[in-house]
């Protein structure tokens, strides 16, 4: 790391910019965080996130050379990984990694669409309905299918897993009962043990960091995911 210097584009809002972002707090990597529109097109920008217009990136500079840029959060988050393997945040018996990955693309697949589906759908619509039951068999799959004993990622502190899905709890416990009038259930095992998981991680000094400005984050996510509760919101996400 001496001849590397990381750059973190991110935009406070995002959830998949928050992965990365609390990601690399808790690896403790030196980086610059910058702060971005990623709706504002401009040649720089594209060329930053070759190409992707969005958030995150992390831009790999050495010696002066602005180097690569590697745009997405899993990839990044991957990236960075690699970057300090000591810290386990994925398992290093080959098996167990592959599993990780797997569902590092289920959460993407099937959960985080899912929680966007609940937030912008009408109230009291058949397809508001069918949002929350696919979302809720999404997670009690996820909970069912990795050991929760502590941390999704399966060791003794947070790992991939845990930062990925991190952000969208945080939003789930936020939003949904602001604009929905909805929350998920908590009168099972599995469901203890993901609003205990969801309590935890959220108050992780590494996902706190993540947020900025305490005092008033949630009121600015509640003000933001305004325009998704009414049915808009980027087409992006």
């Amino acid at each position: 790391m001496a001849l590397t210097d990381l750059n973190l584009y991110t935009a406070w809002y995002c959830p998949y910019a928050q992965r990365t972002w609390a990601f690399i707090e808790h690896l403790g990597l030196p980086y610059r965080n910058v702060d971005v529109d990623p709706y504002v097109k401009c040649p720089d920008w594209m060329k930053i996130s070759r190409g992707q217009g969005t958030v995150p990136v992390v831009q790999v500079s050495r010696d002066g050379d602005t180097g690569l840029s590697v745009p997405g959060s899993i990839e990044s988050m991957e990236y960075l990984a690699n970057l300090k393997p000591e810290a386990e945040a994925f398992s290093s018996d080959p098996l167990k990694r592959a599993d990780q990955k797997y569902w590092l693309g289920y959460i993407d697949r099937k959960i985080t669409p899912s929680y966007y589906s609940v937030l912008t759908k009408a109230a009291g619509s058949t397809e508001a309905d069918d949002a929350r039951q696919d979302l809720e068999t999404a997670l009690l799959k996820l909970v069912e299918g990795v050991p929760l004993e502590h941390w999704f990622s399966g060791g003794n502190q947070p790992g991939i897993l845990d930062f990925a899905l991190a952000p969208f709890a945080l939003r789930m416990a936020l939003l949904f009962p602001h604009f929905r009038d909805y929350a998920l259930p908590e009168t099972t095992a599995p469901w203890q043990a993901y609003a205990d998981w969801a309590r935890r991680v959220t108050a992780l000094p590494a996902f706190v960091a993540s947020a900025p400005d305490q005092n008033t984050y949630r009121d600015r996510l509640i003000s933001y995911y305004q325009s998704y509760a009414a049915g808009q919101g980027h087409q992006d996400a």
